[in-house]
């Protein structure tokens, strides 16, 4: 396999993210990055092309307003799933952010749970309804040490 190169998501990628993330059917523009996120991420490269992407930021939790550094989006194109790449991704970030991070996740995407929990997450809280009628979320968050 050839080279993967991880590096802070910057201004020229942010237009190349937009097209990955629309391949991950993720419905975000510029506007939606920025407000979210400040175009914030990591990302995953090979020859140029995003194979993967972490958006990040601080973002109010839904329901109340508490303000927390959240894991606002993760993506990794289908044929580089399972490589290891997430957890590096992640893994960047946590290092790089000695501090509380937290996430939503599917409650019925398994690996991803996984995933989280191999990364310290812990499972805090039921988001009822939050992607949606009968959509429902778990809230996560990892402590910092």
């Amino acid at each position: 396999m050839e080279e993967i190169i991880y590096k802070r998501m910057n201004g020229g990628l942010i237009d190349k993210a937009i097209i990955f993330l629309h391949s991950l059917n993720r419905p975000y523009d510029l506007d939606t990055i920025s407000s979210f996120t400040y175009g914030n991420g990591r990302v995953a490269l090979i020859n140029d092309e995003i194979i993967g992407i972490v958006l990040y930021g601080y973002i109010p939790k839904q329901f109340n307003c508490d303000i927390n550094f959240t894991l606002v989006d993760v993506g990794i194109k289908e044929k580089y799933r399972r490589l290891g790449i997430c957890k590096k991704l992640i893994g960047q970030i946590i290092y790089l952010f000695p501090k509380d991070i937290y996430l939503q996740v599917d409650q019925n995407n398994l690996p991803a749970i996984k995933l989280y929990q191999s990364l310290g997450f812990e499972i805090i809280e039921f988001l009822f309804n939050y992607y949606g009628e009968e959509k429902h979320a778990w809230y996560m968050k990892r402590s910092k040490i």
